[in-house]
């Protein structure tokens, strides 16, 4: 894939267009180049950005004629690995309702949050900003180069410090989910809470547990 898209890209870096009149307002105008590919073809594609903001609320629905029970588990590195709890779905459902009819009572929904940061000490660090139990943080392989540290919220301590062990199975699952080397990883933590409701890592073998 990496080298037919390399191709393609050297290609499309050939082509031309005629620059169009946009109109910017109603009294306003503008010569452009509106055509997307050369636009785009400077783009450099980021798999695995170190910040990943996934908002649930915009979730694609099961698409029509699509395989029985699918839904969009993936996210860059995020994974969706157990059903969205009934009290988040109910902050979603009402975050898309018109303002004037929006309950009051009921939480304002928060978007899955979580930033990986390569360090030049002995561990890279995982910043999880909004804590549950129901996503998971897969990683790369050049990710577990090092120790692992783990961080909830705004915490400046890590709550977990350690290596991470690779797992073929969630390699071999991690791509024939998305058909991606790119997208491919080796490994993958979650949150578990506690008794005293605090919060522990756990390391996943694979998508399912």
């Amino acid at each position: 894939m990496p080298d037919n898209f390399t191709e393609w890209r050297n290609k499309f870096a050939t082509i031309t267009t005629t620059p169009q009149l946009v109109v910017l307002d109603d009294n306003l105008y503008s010569m452009a180049d509106i055509n997307p590919v050369t636009r785009l073809k400077d783009v450099t594609r980021r798999p695995t950005p170190e910040l990943v903001i996934w908002d649930l609320a915009w979730r694609p629905e099961e698409p029509k004629g699509g395989p029985p029970g699918w839904e969009k588990r993936f996210f860059y590195w995020l994974y969706l690995r157990k059903p969205i709890p009934d009290d988040v779905k109910e902050q979603i459902d009402n975050s898309l309702k018109d303002k004037e009819k929006q309950d009051s009572n009921i939480p304002g929904y928060v978007a899955e949050e979580a930033r990986y940061t390569p360090t030049p000490t002995s561990t890279n660090s995982i910043r999880i900003l909004k804590p549950n139990d129901y996503m998971g943080y897969l990683l790369k392989d050049s990710w577990l180069t090092k120790g692992i540290e783990v961080f909830v919220g705004n915490g400046d301590k890590p709550i977990w410090s350690n290596t991470v062990k690779e797992q073929q199975k969630l390699r071999e699952e991690t791509l024939n989910a998305r058909g991606d080397p790119n997208l491919q990883f080796s490994a993958m933590i979650y949150l578990e809470k506690k008794t005293d409701g605090t919060w522990d890592v756990r390391e996943a073998q694979s998508l399912d547990g």
